[in-house]
């Protein structure tokens, strides 16, 4: 695993605590019938989906819109003290990166 700062890391394992308890919270609370009628391989593959989504929102939210904010940012200020053509210079250069 990559070095994460101590609050990203807090941040990842303070979101997925809260996904597990809410999960686990709203498992327990359905009715009985519920969960008469569905097997342990099913609770698991929506418990798998939840670990999935925790994936994505944590490559989303954690990796992606800074990484976007930041470019939009420089950008913006690069445009706004040098000038307006180095930063569709810049815009063309990341888009052509990416």
């Amino acid at each position: 695993m990559k070095f994460m700062p101590m609050a990203r890391r807090h941040i990842i394992t303070s979101i997925k605590r809260n996904i597990k308890e809410s999960g686990f919270k709203y498992i327990i609370g359905l009715l009985i019938d519920f969960h008469k009628d569905k097997s342990f391989r099913e609770v698991l593959k929506v418990l798998d989906l939840g670990k999935r989504f925790i994936s994505i929102a944590e490559i989303v939210f954690l990796n992606t819109v800074p990484l976007v904010v930041d470019f939009i940012t420089i950008t913006a200020y690069i445009s706004h003290v040098i000038n307006r053509y180095i930063g569709l210079i810049i815009i063309a250069i990341v888009v052509v990166y990416i």
